[in-house]
């Protein structure tokens, strides 16, 4: 009489949980109709700079985000979007520049600052190549997932 729920494909699942967040820029103004609700789910992030002189280098070793407990995701599966303000001012977060998912994994030419590292097929790590002369003192980092939920990384320039 009972059933066996598995916590990751349920129609419960797909009711409260559709993807809201564009992993593409040409998606941004699509309308998604809200279903039920959502509590607030922190992403992980690992990353670091990878310092140089003309350019530094965004290295992104981790993204997960599990909005049912219990659901395994794939790394970068969620990632939707990674805005950036390059000298933030302590205050405000001033958007300098956006990659979405679709930009971050392209190989087209007006993409190639950022790419994708595979091992069989899956992410295991993401670079986005920043010219040097644009950073602060403090360089801030908010990384969306495809559910809306945000964590917000701040990372220094080493001289």
């Amino acid at each position: 009489m009972g059933h066996k729920v598995d916590s990751c494909n349920t129609d419960l699942h797909k009711l409260f949980y559709t993807p809201r967040q564009p992993r593409s820029k040409d998606d941004v103004n699509d309308i998604e109709e809200m279903k039920g609700f959502q509590f607030i789910y922190t992403p992980e992030v690992e990353c670091v700079f990878k310092n140089g002189k003309k350019d530094t280098i965004l290295s992104v070793t981790k993204f997960v985000s599990d909005p049912l407990n219990g659901c395994e995701t794939d790394n970068f599966s969620t990632l939707s979007s990674i805005f950036v303000n390059y000298d933030y001012n302590g205050k405000e977060f001033l958007m300098d520049d956006v990659r979405f998912w679709s930009e971050i994994e392209s190989d087209k030419k007006e993409n190639k600052d950022t790419k994708v590292n595979y091992d069989n097929e899956k992410p295991t790590s993401i670079e986005w190549r920043i010219p040097t002369k644009l950073l602060g003192d403090k360089t801030v980092f908010i990384f969306t997932d495809i559910y809306g939920n945000d964590v917000t990384v701040s990372l220094s320039k080493e001289m």
